[in-house]
């Protein structure tokens, strides 16, 4: 798997943001309720970027984007800043980037928008964790216990 280059720093903290399709699709009934339907189980995920390069990892940046990732068509590995903390993500260019900009004597500014190859949410079983404040499994083996116990203290 291609990865973002180790040389190259992470996005910039100012702009840097999720967004995520709506899944739901609401269609107005003719007797003024609404109908609501998911329409896609996975939704997609895209995020708006901002780097700030130096001269020599702008022209890193657009070498690997022209050459290494096809002109942002492949998929890529990227450490990314998400709800879930840092993480690599497989993530791809939405369309070409903007800039470079000059933003000091000899800094360039770039945006750009990629998208999440799998949204950046926790599994069932991780959700399941957090809530319950415990691993699932370590959850199942003590309720696994209880009802033993119970079992055959009433059921001999």
């Amino acid at each position: 798997m291609i990865q973002y280059p180790a040389e190259l720093p992470l996005p910039l903290q100012e702009g840097y943001g999720l967004s995520t399709v709506d899944p739901v699709r609401a269609t107005p009934m003719v007797t003024g309720r609404t109908r609501y339907r998911i329409r896609i189980r996975k939704p997609p995920t895209s995020a708006r970027f901002t780097f700030n390069f130096s001269e020599k990892e702008a022209a890193l940046f657009e070498g690997w984007h022209t050459w290494a990732i096809n002109l942002g068509f492949d998929w890529f590995e990227m450490p990314l800043q998400t709800p879930l903390g840092l993480q690599v993500h497989l993530v791809h260019f939405k369309g070409m980037y903007t800039g470079g900009e000059l933003e000091q004597v000899k800094r360039w500014r770039f945006s750009a928008e990629l998208e999440f190859k799998t949204r950046p949410v926790y599994t069932e079983d991780q959700y399941l964790g957090a809530y319950l404040g415990m691993p699932l499994d370590q959850f199942n083996d003590g309720l696994q216990s209880i009802l033993e116990k119970w079992h055959t203290e009433y059921f001999g």
